[in-house]
């Protein structure tokens, strides 16, 4: 297995064991929203969500990259 599989195994139990340990309810206010949850399926959630745009931020600048080989 190469090692950046690994190592985003390692990190993707870490997050669940810490998510796991920490399950009292917590809440969340922005702006007119009240939202409340446990603290461990918010954890998970800005985890996801921080990985999808990480993704996404990715995905873009390799075809900002793509198009601007392809001008030359």
């Amino acid at each position: 297995m190469k090692s950046s599989v690994i190592l985003s195994i390692i990190g993707t139990v870490l997050i669940i064991i810490l998510a796991i340990q920490n399950s009292e309810a917590v809440s969340l206010r922005l702006f007119f929203w009240d939202i409340e949850m446990s603290l461990s399926l918010m954890l998970l959630v800005v985890f996801l969500l921080g990985g999808l745009s990480g993704y996404i931020l990715n995905f873009s600048m390799r075809l900002k990259r793509q198009r601007g080989n392809r001008n030359i």
